[in-house]
């Protein structure tokens, strides 16, 4: 992504309102309509979204009919890009009037957000919580909080549209309970239809196809080289691969871990010459931490708290046969 260099955030203010919780309704009743919404139904709205000290305001569309999934996102602050997503495959129209294609596994399926689909699965690890009601872009809006059991994954809270079952805004907060990153529509309109044109790019982006990794620069490994020995709990092996990152073709292990909401990504490749860059990194809700091993360089990386990454770098080992 570009780099963003917005104004200083503005702090919404959100009136609180008094609600009646009615008789079957929970937080695990809202969070799962909200997951089957973001994805049945047409709409266009305006959100802000502030990842870090970064903001930026977009637009997005998204429209389903018998064909599958259309969306179009457009940057409204910043450079001038839209991303348009359609049965798959996803472009980046970039402000040089060119296109980036991409059909790859790392491109997320869904914007906003890859929202999971069996919420009651959580409960080992979060509580749910059906907080109360506020008013946002003019709609009456359901809190649920998703509280963590231990201070190794973020916090997350919904607030969702009480009509449509839409997304209006989402915090992520950290472990000292600051928001680190959210997003927060500030219009939303549903529509029994979406125009075609409203999913079309700005006239004059020409489209170049970026060619996805061959299947033997990319494969899915069957034999598990590595062991976390401090796995956090409710976290469990998604996925394992191996795939050339470097320009020398030098295979790299990637492994993906995923608590049913917060997912790691492990990043495992020798280590080249005299390497000696270890140590923490964030940006936004995304900490990072490299550990140096004899001969290899282990990377960790996911949306959940410093200490999380550094638990799972510090007790990657080889698996013993």
């Amino acid at each position: 992504m570009m780099p963003i260099n917005p104004p200083r955030l503005l702090t919404l203010l959100l009136l609180p309102l008094s609600f009646t919780v009615t008789a079957g309704e929970d937080a695990t009743h809202w969070l799962e309509r909200m997951s089957q919404a973001v994805h049945q139904l047409n709409y266009d709205g305006t959100f802000v979204y502030m990842h870090g000290s970064e903001l930026e305001t977009m637009r997005l569309i998204h429209a389903v009919d018998g064909s599958g999934e259309r969306e179009r996102l457009v940057s409204l602050s910043g450079p001038s890009r839209e991303v348009i997503r359609e049965h798959g495959q996803v472009t980046c129209y970039l402000p040089q009037k060119t296109a980036l294609v991409a059909n790859h596994p790392e491109v997320p399926p869904g914007f906003p957000l890859n929202l999971p689909t069996h919420w009651a699965q959580l409960g080992e690890v979060y509580e749910l919580k059906l907080q109360g009601e506020s008013r946002i872009a003019g709609k009456q809006a359901r809190h649920v909080a998703i509280v963590p059991r231990d201070g190794l994954r973020y916090g997350q809270n919904y607030w969702i549209d009480s009509e449509s079952g839409l997304l209006l805004r989402t915090d992520i907060v950290d472990e000292q309970g600051k928001v680190v990153e959210q997003l927060e529509f500030t219009s939303l309109e549903v529509m029994t239809k979406v125009a075609p044109q409203m999913l079309q790019p700005e006239a004059g982006s020409q489209a170049v196809q970026v060619t996805p990794a061959e299947p033997a620069a990319m494969t899915v490994s069957q034999t598990l080289h590595w062991q976390v020995a401090e796995l956090p709990a409710g976290f469990e092996l998604e996925l394992q691969r191996q795939h050339a990152m470097n320009d020398n073709g030098v295979a790299v292990e990637h492994l993906i871990f995923s608590d049913g909401l917060s997912s790691v990504s492990v990043f495992i490749e020798p280590r080249l010459g005299s390497d000696e860059s270890g140590g923490s990194s964030q940006r936004g809700s995304v900490n990072a931490y490299t550990h140096l091993l004899p001969e290899q360089r282990v990377t960790v990386l996911g949306e959940v708290p410093l200490v999380t990454v550094k638990q799972i770098a510090l007790s990657i080992a080889p698996l013993t046969q």
